[in-house]
């Protein structure tokens, strides 16, 4: 009889497989739950067929999966599960999450595994180290990425070289490990590094115009060790006004904050645990898109089960498990009275606020992440009263605005306000569409001022902000987009333009002030409550 398995993937495999074991003891206490439950957990790691891979025991609350070039582990802290795919270099984290095994969950635990499967197969395939190099025009670079491929292939080291241009690196450096600048490139050293979030390094005058492809290649390999060495945790950066959101009764209130972002390739969800103000717990989830699927993640790598996991994992915690009081939760795609909409994903439709709410008997905020950054960068400044804070993710054309008027988040009909995809599609349709055929990715910094000009005409004929907040690493700077803007503005009649780093901090800022708010009107609305009962 042919294996049943066979065509499936391993996350449809482990699905269809292993979920015996785990039927409900009568009277059994939380401890003895967990533990029956991550006892049928280990027993349904080690039933798989390990295809591809060696399951290792490190120890008893330690699994280790290893392929020929990558590395995956499984952790059990109590009943929290983690699982990470380490790469080939270890700064890449392709796949990492943190679970709480419940009975209620079970099968979302199975597929986990499978997932986890998936991403460690897809980076044994990526063991390759790509390296782009990058000059003005690219015809130096090319002759440079020629010869250390032609070396690296005679000393048998697992390299791949290419070059570009520099006016076409946003584009193509998406799919590459390690970015090389040509001696006339090095001036956007710190932009590049910044866009791209990936290692960029200077190549010498001397190494490159003497095309030196041994130095070249002890520079690679240089940086690889460099990377792999473990970094101390950083910090969050810090805003100023970051400790002014919250200036009530609720300042004290230990607030759970999670902030879910999409660049192109990448889903982050960063959460922190707020306790009097001050960060006392936090955590980045990554999920990425497969290797060789190009930059297109899109936002359906994201589903219910990444939020719940988080929420678990928070609230599991020893010391300030228990003392959560509220939650505040920013996502992409429109949230409308707390359900959200982000079409083609397992989010959208999802009444998320009130059914996080429910289950975790907690009061819950659900907010879209831009507007939330608009209300975290208004809130800490007292110059601008109307705001619009447009952000433009990586490599992504599609962008969003938040947009505060007198003070007040304005989120307009259905929640609407800020929602892009409209004015989008009368770039496509009519006489507004860009120099370039539209795209739905967006990599060239000029067509991305062309762009922005162009939406930012709109919002000053609409709203007249006293201020337009762009966050894009990719764009150039704010002169740059008003010289671009006065085509259709004059210069003296435009808002003050104001480029934003620490899109993540705003964020949480905004979140933070929400969730306050939240807490604040649950608190009244109890409040109100039993006054009511009393005068029955």
């Amino acid at each position: 009889m042919a294996d049943e398995t066979a065509d499936k993937t391993p996350a449809e495999a482990a699905a269809s497989s292993g979920a015996e074991g785990t039927a409900q003891v009568a009277g059994e206490s939380t401890a003895e739950t967990n533990a029956r439950l991550i006892a049928a957990y280990h027993t349904f790691i080690e039933r798989q067929p390990h295809d591809g891979y060696e399951l290792v025991t490190v120890d008893e609350d330690t699994y280790e999966l290893r392929a020929e070039h990558a590395v995956a582990r499984i952790c059990f802290w109590d009943e929290i599960v983690e699982v990470m795919v380490l790469g080939a270099q270890k700064y890449d984290y392709p796949f990492h999450l943190h679970f709480q095994l419940r009975e209620d969950d079970w099968e979302h635990a199975l597929d986990l595994y499978g997932e986890l499967v998936d991403a460690l197969i897809a980076q044994d395939h990526h063991h390759t180290t790509r390296v782009l190099v990058v000059c003005t025009s690219g015809m130096t670079s090319f002759m440079f990425a020629t010869k250390m491929g032609t070396v690296a292939g005679e000393l048998g080291l697992d390299y791949e070289f290419a070059a570009v241009r520099l006016d076409k690196v946003y584009q193509e450096a998406v799919s590459y490990d390690l970015i090389l600048l040509a001696p006339q490139a090095v001036y956007l050293h710190e932009k590049l590094a910044d866009a791209l979030r990936k290692p960029v390094v200077d190549i010498p005058a001397r190494v490159f115009g003497s095309y030196n492809a041994i130095a070249g290649i002890d520079l690679v390999q240089h940086t690889i060790e460099e990377l792999e060495k473990p970094k101390p945790a950083e910090p969050p950066a810090t805003v100023p006004g970051a400790g002014d959101s919250t200036e009530d009764e609720t300042a004290d209130a230990c607030v759970l904050a999670i902030v879910v972002k999409q660049t192109a390739g990448t889903i982050e969800i960063e959460w922190r645990v707020y306790d009097k103000g001050a960060v006392v717990l936090q955590e980045l989830v990554t999920k990425s898109a497969p290797i060789g699927g190009g930059s297109r993640i899109g936002a359906q790598f994201i589903t219910p089960y990444d939020i719940t996991d988080i929420i678990d994992t928070a609230l599991a915690h020893e010391t300030y498990g228990r003392r959560i009081e509220v939650i505040g939760l920013a996502v992409m795609g429109a949230v409308d009275h707390g359900v959200v909409s982000l079409p083609g994903t397992m989010m959208d439709g999802a009444a998320a606020e009130s059914d996080l709410s429910a289950r975790y008997g907690k009061p819950v905020k659900v907010v879209n992440n831009v507007n939330a950054a608009a209300l975290g960068w208004y809130g800490q400044q007292d110059e601008y009263q109307t705001v619009v804070f447009h952000s433009q993710s990586r490599g992504m054309l599609l962008g969003g605005q938040g947009i505060v008027i007198d003070g007040k988040l304005h989120e307009g009909l259905f929640s609407q306000a800020g929602e892009l995809q409209n004015f989008y599609g009368t770039l496509r349709e009519d006489g507004l569409s860009l120099s370039d055929p539209f795209r739905s990715e967006l990599w060239d910094t000029d067509r991305l001022t062309e762009l922005l000009a162009k939406i930012f005409a709109v919002d000053i004929g609409v709203i007249a902000p006293e201020a337009i907040c762009v966050r894009s690493k990719l764009a150039c700077e704010a002169e740059g987009i008003s010289q671009a803007l006065a085509r259709y503005v004059p210069v003296g009649k435009q808002p003050k333009i104001i480029m934003v780093p620490h899109f993540t901090e705003y964020i949480f800022l905004g979140v933070r002030t929400l969730a306050a708010e939240k807490l604040k009107q649950v608190r009244w609305e109890r409040v109100q409550s039993f006054n009511l009962w009393q005068w029955r």
